[in-house]
């Protein structure tokens, strides 16, 4: 039975990227509660109606957090865009984790660099692991947290056999 890893980074230019092992389905992080709620249930339902179980969902959230020199607005907008991502997979009642940026990109990078370089490294990263899609800034990050929990699981798995 298949299983569906969706990523999220939750972040207002973020996205969200679902990925099976074979197929990379990825959106734009839409504006608004009822759009991101209904891009979450559009992957859900699609993921359903080809006999998947939502048991078999796992949704992996970027770990993020306002910095102290984040103006006050925009890090209340980052703060309530959070809080809506968990509030949509709450009551959609799939199963989540978390992981830290510094985790997933490790899986990725392994050098340190700059935060222009290091975007521009991953979405290089995405791009070759996924030559079919139009990787994008905006969905890059999903992309790599959805293929890494992927990874993850996959890893834990034959080292428990």
């Amino acid at each position: 039975m298949s299983k569906l890893y969706i990523g999220i980074d939750p972040g207002a230019n973020g996205g969200i990227a679902s990925y099976d092992g074979k197929e990379l389905h990825t959106i734009k992080c839409p504006s608004g509660g009822k759009a991101m709620a209904h891009s979450v249930r559009t992957v859900v339902n699609s993921f359903e109606l080809d006999g998947g179980a939502k048991s078999r969902i796992l949704v992996t959230f970027e770990r993020v957090h306002a910095f102290p020199h984040d103006a006050r607005s925009s890090a209340f907008k980052f703060g309530k865009n959070y809080g809506m991502w968990h509030g949509i997979i709450g009551a959609l009642r799939l199963n989540y984790c978390e992981v830290t940026p510094q985790k997933w990109q490790a899986y990725y990078i392994h050098e340190k660099m700059e935060k222009k370089e290091r975007k521009k490294y991953l979405k290089s990263i995405a791009q070759e692991q996924f030559p079919d899609t139009k990787v994008t800034l905006a969905i890059c990050d999903a992309i790599l947290i959805a293929k890494f929990a992927y990874d993850e699981e996959l890893v834990a798995q034959h080292s428990n056999e």
